[in-house]
C-alpha cells in the first residue's frame, strides 16, 4: 500500500483554466459593468468637486465680514478699512451707524457712551451687497455721527 499516486495538481489546473477562454458575450458584459462602476465613481467625484466650490465661496463671504466686522468694531465706524486689514481686491466693507430698536421707555444713551447698531456690509465691484449683518454695540456719541 505504500504505492502512491502522484498528480501534478498545477500543471492540470493551469492548463486547464488557461484552455478555457472567455467568450465575447462575456467580455461585454464585464466590460459594462466596469464601465459602469467607473461612471459611478466619476460622477461623485464631480458632485464632491462642486460642493467643495460652493463651500469655499461660502466660506469666503463669511471670512470677509467676519474680517470687516472685527475691524469697525476694533477701529470704529468712521474709520476707512485699509487694504492690508482687507485684502479683497474686488470687494469692499461699508458700516452704517443706525440707532437700534428699543422701547420707548429707555434711553441709548448714557454720558458720552451711546448704544447703536452697526449695519457692516460686503459689497462687490457691481455694487452688490455680498453678505452683510448687523451688531449692535456701545460707542463714543463723536463716532455715532
Amino acid at each position: 500500500m505504500k504505492n502512491i499516486i502522484r498528480i501534478n495538481f498545477r500543471k492540470s489546473c493551469f492548463r486547464k483554466n488557461f484552455l478555457s477562454l472567455f467568450t465575447l458575450i462575456e467580455v461585454i458584459v464585464a466590460m459594462a459593468i466596469l464601465s459602469l462602476a467607473v461612471v459611478g465613481i466619476l460622477s461623485y467625484s464631480v458632485q464632491a468637486s462642486n460642493r467643495m466650490g460652493k463651500a469655499d465661496l461660502k466660506w469666503q463671504k463669511e471670512h470677509m465680514l467676519a474680517q470687516a466686522v472685527e475691524f469697525f468694531l476694533l477701529a470704529g465706524p468712521k474709520e476707512m478699512i485699509t487694504d492690508d486689514f482687507f485684502p479683497y481686491q474686488d470687494y469692499s466693507a461699508v458700516c452704517e451707524v443706525t440707532d437700534p430698536k428699543l422701547p420707548d421707555e429707555m434711553e441709548n444713551e448714557i454720558g458720552t457712551w451711546k448704544l447703536v447698531t452697526l449695519k457692516i456690509s460686503v459689497v462687490n465691484a457691481k455694487g452688490e451687497t455680498v453678505n452683510s449683518v448687523s451688531v449692535d454695540t456701545i460707542i463714543q456719541k463723536d463716532d455715532a455721527n
